[in-house]
């Protein structure tokens, strides 16, 4: 993260190259610098990243990604979001529930029709975020349709948190 700290766009190729590092703590800390330097092309690098074993990279390349260009990463999310690698899926809704706006929304109403009860429910709880107070009426009817009582527990849950105040 020393890197991203200089502000050098000179440092892109090297935070790229160790975005990929065999070190946990490496990753963590090129995902940092990517976004504080706001290397773009690294963007795809970040949602790779995304799927970590390393619970640290994953989250700093989720907080990376939302200083980058919201077009760009929508549109790679959009792309990258029905990976096999589930964690990628997962982490986008939460990429978009921060990013906000129409294609985000667009792209978590279909993610929350999925057969995985935890996508439904990541993608459910990212819409929250967007609209917390239901205003386009997506989240009431979901929790009238959804079967899963854990998938239920954790929007009702988000919901209740956001309608309270409470982040």
């Amino acid at each position: 993260s020393d890197l991203g700290k200089i502000g050098d766009s000179k440092a892109a190729e090297s935070v790229q190259r160790h975005l990929r590092d065999n070190s946990e703590q490496v990753r963590k800390s090129s995902a940092v610098a990517a976004g504080r330097l706001k290397i773009e092309s690294g963007v795809s690098q970040l949602v790779d990243l995304l799927a970590d074993e390393f619970y640290g990279a994953r989250w700093t390349a989720a907080e990376a990604l939302l200083k980058m260009d919201t077009v760009s990463v929508i549109s790679l999310i959009a792309d990258s979001i029905n990976s096999t690698r589930t964690l990628v899926g997962d982490l986008s809704c939460w990429v978009l529930g921060q990013f906000g706006g129409d294609d985000a929304l667009s792209i978590l109403s279909r993610q929350a029709k999925s057969e995985d009860p935890y996508r439904r429910a990541h993608a459910v709880t990212a819409i929250i975020e967007i609209d917390p107070f239901d205003n386009c009426g997506f989240i009431a009817g979901f929790l009238k349709n959804e079967q899963d009582r854990l998938v239920r527990l954790k929007i009702e849950s988000a919901l209740a948190a956001r309608t309270n105040g409470n982040d």
